[in-house]
């Protein structure tokens, strides 16, 4: 059985008061909700339009709820491939005037899998959001820690400078896949018992850097690691 936890953050920087103030609890994925009705026009008060709007609070949990279930079926999905698949992502979603995702991106994980993170991306992107108020984006987190089932062993936790060296035969390539070399990215990679990469997760600075993850990735999945002996390991890392 895998064990998953999640807790929502919801960005209000911008009209607290129209987001309810403080962030909502997390909820049991399994409890029945229904959608909330909008009977108010959310520009009625806006007197003028900010860069970042805010999104109506007890929809947009409704929405983060909706989009659970298929995030957790990517999960499963990916640890038929990675048995020891496990670990958090925090989700950054970009809402549109429309209702519409604008974009998703890993601010944050230790899953190391980019099949299972972009299959979280498409579950939030088919879900249906609330449109911001006071601005033409709204932007919602969520975090989801997901453990590994219970009867398998986990990898090899390994430090890194366990790969520095790798790395650092590697360092070209990985640079050429960032337009801005001073911009960090946080990796996440199981390495096999022949020191190959089962596979590999990058979590991006902003939307805009989800073309250079893919990239980083791609890079990630040639380079030969140290052998970590008779099981694979797994480590994170910036690069």
């Amino acid at each position: 059985m895998h064990l998953i936890r999640y807790a929502y953050v919801l960005s209000c920087s911008v009209l607290v008061a129209a987001c309810g103030g403080s962030p909502p609890k997390a909820q049991d994925a399994n409890s029945e909700t229904s959608r909330p009705k909008r009977d108010y026009d959310p520009t009625s008060q806006i007197g003028a339009t900010a860069e970042v709007g805010a999104l109506p609070e007890e929809e947009t949990q409704y929405a983060m709820k909706e989009s659970f279930d298929g995030i957790r079926r990517c999960f499963v999905t990916g640890s038929r491939r990675i048995e020891f698949l496990g670990g958090e992502i925090a989700l950054n979603v970009t809402v549109g005037a429309q209702g519409h995702v604008k974009g998703v991106f890993a601010e944050r994980s230790t899953l190391g899998d980019r099949e299972t993170e972009k299959c979280m991306f498409d579950a939030v992107k088919h879900t249906s959001w609330p449109k911001p108020v006071g601005g033409p984006i709204g932007i919602a987190q969520a975090a989801f820690d997901f453990e590994m089932s219970g009867d398998v062993r986990p990898p090899v936790s390994w430090e890194p400078d366990r790969i520095s060296q790798a790395l650092s035969r590697e360092s070209s390539t990985l640079a050429a896949c960032k337009s801005d070399p001073s911009v960090n990215y946080q990796a996440t990679v199981y390495v096999g018992t022949d020191g190959r990469v089962l596979a590999a997760g990058v979590s991006a600075p902003s939307r805009n850097a989800e073309e250079a993850s893919d990239c980083l990735v791609q890079a990630l999945l040639g380079v030969s690691f140290p052998e970590p002996g008779s099981w694979p390991a797994k480590v994170s890392f910036s690069i």
